[in-house]
């Protein structure tokens, strides 16, 4: 069984929104970019209606290829954002 979601970045949604368009979830994202990431207020908006969010760590296409020490420095640059807009170290 498929469930809808909402994937967004730049443009951002209200939840309000995003539930008028059918989503059960949203996915926004963490970055260097800060123009493109998820908020406080929006991470609270969308946790009070009831619409989980999975995070997102991204910014270059081939930031992949940039070996282990650049994994470990985005993946603790992402958890730091993560914990900033207020998501549980147990969100996806």
């Amino acid at each position: 069984m498929a469930v809808e979601g909402i994937d967004f970045a730049w443009s951002k949604p209200t939840a309000a929104q995003a539930k008028a368009a059918g989503a059960h979830w949203a996915a926004g994202y963490y970055s260097t970019d800060p123009s493109k990431n998820l908020t406080h207020d929006l991470v609270a908006e969308y946790i009070a209606a009831g619409l989980p969010i999975v995070g997102v760590w991204e910014t270059t296409t081939a930031r992949a290829t940039a070996g282990y020490a650049a994994g470990a420095h985005d993946a603790q640059t992402a958890a730091g954002q993560r914990t900033e807009v207020g998501l549980p170290n147990t969100a996806v």
